[in-house]
């Protein structure tokens, strides 16, 4: 195998020095020799034995994982907290998973926590009648009184272009920095996306929120691969927290990026059940751990899953009838 992928005709340079070893192939080469579609040049290390991407370009990201780079010191690790579309003022809401969710975040040592968007659950025609509390002004009250407050803990959101976002498509005003202005510990991001980068030791760990739209796909993973795809290799983050699709998945590593869509901590209304659409409620756990002379943290992520409420809808309890 390593011989068919040394022929001469594929190699673009060699690169040897004290430290390393290694050949490069154009993408073209990536795909015929290592049966991986990939838009970055390739490599084979030539000591090490092992697989990956550039160093140059990419910083030797592994193809084969269980393979790593020898000699690999850890600069830090980091433990935090994830979730989204909590939706708030939705009669549907599910304040108990919620509570719970930071409680567990506060036994794990969570000292922040990531928030992709839809805190409250906004209003228009559509929905009006799952909001349980009316008005820009009262929704926001409602989150500041109702939203979990932990000592410790700072939460970091973005808003959502649905549900909150209503309001800013409408009147322009964001709901976010109305939160952030009477919780000190909520911290507002942004609209639709925003970023954080995590000093972890010497290194930093850059961390990406996004709130999409669209409907969900047959396929779980579809949205999150269809959005790295739209974004340039040189502005990729280390983790994509993807909110929206009431999702709970893990994407271990899809154009070096590693993906977590954040799940929910709502009951699915009517409109959820006439498509029909499964929630997956809860939140994560995750931890990075981050190295001194390697591009790639690894990840350890941990979904916090609960029971979704079966008769959400209206009076759908059976009815005894005797016979």
């Amino acid at each position: 195998m390593w011989s068919s992928m040394l022929q001469q005709k594929y190699i673009q340079r060699r690169v040897r020095n004290d430290k390393e070893e290694y050949l490069v192939f154009p993408p073209t080469a990536t795909r015929t020799l290592l049966g991986v579609r990939g838009t970055l040049d390739a490599a084979i290390d030539l000591r090490n034995r092992f697989m990956g991407y550039d160093p140059d370009l990419f910083d030797a990201h592994i193809l084969h994982p269980g393979r790593s780079a020898t000699g690999r010191v850890v600069a830090g690790t980091v433990t935090f907290g994830a979730l989204g579309d909590t939706h708030l003022c939705d009669k549907f809401e599910r304040l108990d998973v919620l509570y719970d969710l930071y409680d567990r975040f506060a036994e794990a040592g969570v000292k922040h926590v990531f928030h992709t968007g839809n805190l409250v659950t906004g209003q228009n025609s559509k929905t009006q009648s799952q909001v349980s509390v009316w008005g820009l002004d009262d929704q926001v009250e409602y989150a500041v009184n109702h939203y979990p407050q932990v000592g410790g803990i700072t939460t970091w959101g973005i808003d959502g272009d649905d549900h909150e976002g209503w309001w800013f498509q409408r009147e322009g005003v964001h709901f976010g920095p109305l939160l952030a202005n009477k919780r000190n510990d909520y911290r507002w991001l942004g609209y639709v996306e925003g970023n954080v980068a995590l000093l972890v030791g010497d290194n930093v760990l850059r961390v990406r929120l996004i709130h999409p739209g669209g409907g969900s796909a047959f396929s779980v993973s579809h949205a999150t691969q269809k959005w790295i795809d739209r974004m340039p290799s040189e502005n990729r983050p280390d983790l994509l927290l993807c909110g929206h699709f009431h999702k709970g998945h893990y994407l271990p590593s899809y154009g070096g990026v590693t993906a977590i869509q954040t799940g929910c901590c709502v009951d699915g209304g009517a409109w959820a059940h006439k498509q029909p659409i499964n929630y997956h409620i809860g939140g994560w756990i995750i931890t990075a751990t981050l190295y001194e002379d390697y591009r790639r943290p690894d990840f350890e992520a941990k979904f916090l899953a609960y029971e979704a409420n079966e008769w959400a809808v209206g009076n759908t309890h059976p009815v005894l009838v005797e016979v």
